[in-house]
């Protein structure tokens, strides 16, 4: 991974922050927090935040979805290394040059 490309960001001291892995509350629930955290995949439209609200995006460094094509390719390159039947997901080996691929392209995103 190029880190480059990459700059440090300081975020502002928060005392309501959240962090919400779904889509169905609208994003003006959030409204009144400083900080939310929320799935790259799975988010509100942010429109509705005004940019009063910092807002990152969750991606997972050790673990992939079951029913994801990154599952898919990793599960063909042996980078699988055990389930996690609760979450329908699975550990990942970090050392996989595709999964690193794959964590800089969501990062990028």
């Amino acid at each position: 991974m190029d880190c480059e490309n990459f700059m440090p960001v300081r975020l502002p001291v928060t005392e309501r922050w959240a962090v919400y892995y779904d889509k169905q509350l609208p994003a003006k629930a959030f409204a009144d927090y400083e900080l939310v955290v929320f799935d790259r995949v799975y988010y509100p439209t942010f429109a509705e935040l005004n940019g009063k609200t910092v807002v990152l995006a969750y991606i997972s460094l050790g673990e992939v979805h079951g029913d994801t094509d990154e599952h898919a390719l990793l599960d063909q390159q042996k980078a699988l290394l055990s389930p996690r039947s609760k979450w329908n997901s699975y550990t990942v080996d970090l050392t996989s040059k595709t999964w690193n691929k794959i964590i800089a392209a969501q990062v990028q995103d």
